[in-house]
């Protein structure tokens, strides 16, 4: 919902911060669903009986918590480091 307000808000009212709050929450979004999306596979038949193997335990208990890290980060990068719409697209199109 955060995603599609910001984008709203940013095609109608086009500032520094409208902008910066439209690829935020896009990239947050596209994280999530990544996560979601990985989370889903691995609850799927086919993935059952390798549930109870610590290697597959740790990446889901762990995953929200890198893709967390990885969001925050970059986040950070582009509001103090250097607003780059090339750089959030790569790290878009990578997710």
């Amino acid at each position: 919902i955060c995603s599609a307000l910001s984008s709203a808000l940013f095609h109608s009212r086009d500032t520094w911060i409208t902008e910066r709050l439209d690829y935020h929450f896009a990239l947050a979004f596209i994280i999530c669903s990544f996560c979601v999306n990985c989370l889903e596979l691995m609850k799927s038949p086919a993935f059952k009986e390798y549930a109870s193997n610590p290697v597959c335990v740790f990446f889901q208990q762990r995953l929200f918590r890198i893709g967390t890290v990885l969001c925050t980060c970059h986040i950070l990068y582009l509001n103090f480091v250097h607003f780059d719409y090339g750089w959030n697209m790569t790290v878009a199109v990578f997710f």
